[in-house]
């Protein structure tokens, strides 16, 4: 994907700014750790999506899995995503998972006991820490910590969708399942449909049929589905003016009121956008508007206004603009080659790595404070209604000592911040902003990260090379599965034999070994090797060699994907990418023998 001006600004700005977040770790993260998309459906795996979802910055898809690979033959069939969900760990991906169930199906039986035993089953498998997880080598605190069922059961005119004592004993009997392996995961129900189309409080009953189980903690919260526009369910409406009724704020309060849920649960979203190409909606626009959208649906707060949101997946991510011209995010899958508004969610996820939630005020000021990783950002929604300070002038409090500038961005400052503004104090008031509108604020409180430094010359680097890490004396090496390690001991195996292979300007870095291809980066620092022949051009399958000392061959290979920088290795000999540090164990001796 061609995005050089936001390669050569937003890489000096950003690149350096990335933390490592747990991938078993969704609430409370940063934006990214908590946002991603669906659908990843029965088992299949699918390089491009997830590529894809990297691409646009998410961490989390959706499983989804249809009854006939979940329940087989009278059981639960949990193995059916074995394949699907070791894939995912090697892309540092971390999902939920959506048992899809609908009215008109017959199996598995719509009974207590049949459900327990799916929830059982398939937490059993893939809970953090598992047997299973331990075996295949993940990351003890990687796996499916939230599960769901019954997508949508709201859509069905009342009276011929699920019957609600089957609807509430499937769902107690799912969580009572999962509960029983381990009682720190999470259970909600499929996402409901009808709050934000239609402003139906009880989801057509289903809210109050489940309000017990939401009560007492049997299930964690509530997964709506909102989806904006300008006609159905506006943010501004076609006459001009702004309301806040369906906004994911709104639909959540008055849902829980609507259906008797008392205690302060969670908000989960599986499915949300604001629509495209319809109702005389542009790119520009639909890229607007989902920059509102992005933050009203992550920033949803509790009664007790700590953060609801647990996580907030964008539909659809994958789909192009030609084949869905009203939710899709790109003109091509792979690579990943996103309109405006997937610009727009790509830009967010850059700006908010790192960072948490330190303040939210949705229903007042409709602002939200961000912090960590030496950065800080407001984020201020500018619509009547939904802001009561909205206008043409903002005040910024609590701006750090040390910080010198802010870099203001719109939902298009996808190649630069629209502009910078010298900081006067601990309070500035910004004026001469759009009214109808999401700004960010940054500020970088450890100081704005400096460019890396110029390569070096040119090195001759044809013929294949052992690579020996200068720190750790650890080669270079593939194993099974992707893997990509460093070992200390020195064998002449094909699998520690690379090539550098010209790709423009960039390297593919290609593995002797038959079937083992090039070394690509994935999220979370990941390096693995994909079963790809050169030449390739994706950015996560580009590197740049940059000597170091050419007299003793040593180099630095730096990878092209913005924030992914150097390769390196620990002295364990793990192998993965940083965030900008030069020290030792990112230099590599190039030989052709021991």
């Amino acid at each position: 994907m061609k995005r050089s001006k936001r390669r050569s600004f937003l890489s000096i700005l950003l690149t350096f700014s990335f933390v490592i977040v747990l991938t078993g770790q969704m609430a409370f993260g940063d934006m990214p750790s908590r946002s991603g998309g669906g659908n990843f459906t029965n088992g299949k795996t699918s390089a491009a999506k997830m590529d894809a979802l990297l691409d646009a910055g998410g961490k989390m898809p959706r499983v989804s899995v249809y009854p006939g690979y979940y329940y087989k033959k009278g059981s639960p069939s949990p193995s059916i995503i074995d394949d699907e969900m070791r894939e995912l760990y090697s892309r540092g991906l971390t999902p939920m998972i959506l048992f899809e169930f609908y009215h008109e199906y017959t199996a598995p039986p719509r009974t207590y006991q049949v459900w327990y035993d799916i929830g059982a089953a398939f937490a059993e498998r893939f809970r953090p820490g598992s047997s299973w997880n331990m075996e295949n080598g993940h990351d003890s605190s990687w796996g499916i910590r939230v599960y769901s069922a019954i997508n949508e059961p709201d859509l069905y005119a009342e009276g011929t969708g699920i019957d609600y004592s089957d609807y509430h004993d499937m769902l107690e009997g799912l969580a009572d399942g999962v509960h029983s392996v381990d009682s720190e995961l999470e259970v909600i129900p499929g996402g409901f449909a009808r709050e934000n189309s239609h402003s139906d409080h009880d989801l057509r009953g289903y809210g109050p049929a489940i309000a017990d189980l939401l009560n007492d903690g049997t299930l964690a919260g509530i997964d709506l589905h909102v989806y904006n526009d300008i006609l159905y369910a506006p943010i501004v409406k076609k006459d001009g003016s702004c309301t806040f009724s369906h906004s994911p704020q709104r639909d959540f309060e008055e849902v829980k009121e609507g259906s008797g849920i008392t205690r302060d649960i969670n908000f989960y979203s599986t499915e949300y956008s604001f629509k495209n190409n319809t109702q005389e909606i542009s790119d520009d626009l639909a890229a607007k508007r989902m920059l509102t959208c992005m933050w009203g649906i992550h920033g949803v707060v509790k009664d007790n206004g700590e953060l609801a949101t647990q996580f907030a997946l964008m539909w659809n991510i994958y789909h192009t603009e030609a084949d869905d011209s009203t939710y899709g995010k790109c003109t091509q899958l792979a690579p990943w080659t996103p309109i405006a508004p997937g610009k727009t969610v790509q830009l967010v996820h850059e700006l908010s790595a790192g960072m948490e939630f330190t303040a939210l005020d949705p229903n007042g000021d409709g602002d939200f404070v961000l912090e960590g990783d030496g950065k800080k950002m407001w984020v201020w929604q500018n619509y009547p209604n939904w802001s009561d300070i909205n206008g043409t002038s903002y005040t910024i409090d609590g701006i750090p000592a040390d910080v010198d500038t802010l870099y203001v961005y719109r939902y298009n400052s996808w190649d630069a911040p629209c502009k910078t503004v010298d900081v006067t104090g601990d309070s500035m008031t910004l004026y001469d902003l759009n009214e109808k509108e999401t700004y960010m604020f940054l500020a970088y409180t450890d100081g704005v990260p400096t460019p890396p430094p110029p390569p070096g010359p040119t090195p001759d680097l044809s013929g294949w090379w052992y690579l020996k890490n200068k720190a750790t004396s650890h080669w270079l090496d593939t194993g099974s599965g992707g893997d990509v390690q460093g070992k200390s001991s020195f064998s002449t195996g094909d699998d520690r034999k690379w090539r550098f292979v010209e790709s423009g300007s960039f390297y593919n870095v290609d593995n002797q070994k038959p079937g083992r291809g090039v070394l690509d980066t994935g999220s979370n620092n990941a390096v693995k090797w994909k079963a790809t022949e050169p030449v390739t051009t994706d950015d996560d399958k580009l590197w740049e060699v940059i000597a170091v000392d050419a007299d003793a061959n040593e180099y630095r290979i730096r990878n092209k994907k913005a924030g992914r920088e150097y390769l390196e290795c620990s002295g364990s000999g793990t192998i993965q990418w940083n965030t900008g540090g030069t020290g030792d164990e990112t230099v590599w001796i190039l030989s052709t023998d021991f």
